[in-house]
């Protein structure tokens, strides 16, 4: 069966149909959320443009660690070529420490052969002025005092 509002179509009749101002009461409540979600989107959009930059910024930005990059890459190169630098003539300085030690000791071996050499040269001198002049009367007397 059917009921009293609906024709033999299935339409609906004229008198259930909404008037002009329930119409109009339901266009400003569509009107007051479109604004009211509007408001709120851009209130989503002022916060994430304030978080966001320019691409003229990031230009800029990019630029600057550029320059601080190639600016640490030299720092480094230069820190590394002074540590080299300090090695070497670390390295340097200890050859010559070791150079001048060598030498020193060879110095001082000479001196006490040196040394060694004229004490034993007046050693010799000495015995030979004491030795000859006493064995040789000491010889002659034992052959002497034997014939």
């Amino acid at each position: 069966m059917m009921s009293a509002t609906e024709s033999m179509n299935g339409a609906v009749m004229p008198q259930d149909a909404p008037g002009g101002w329930e119409l109009k009461r339901d266009v400003n409540q569509m009107r007051s959320d479109l604004k009211d979600g509007f408001a709120s989107l851009n209130l989503r959009f002022d916060d994430m443009a304030k978080s966001m930059v320019s691409s003229r910024e990031h230009a800029n930005d990019m630029a600057r660690m550029r320059e601080r990059h190639a600016e640490l890459a030299l720092n480094l190169m230069e820190e590394r070529d002074a540590r080299k630098e300090a090695l070497e003539s670390e390295a340097t300085a200890r050859k010559e420490a070791l150079e001048s030690e060598a030498k020193a000791r060879k110095e001082a071996a000479d001196a006490q052969t040196a040394s060694l050499l004229r004490t034993g040269l007046w050693v010799r001198w000495v015995a030979t002025g004491l030795l000859i002049p006493t064995l040789v009367p000491l010889a002659l007397y034992v052959m002497n005092r034997g014939s």
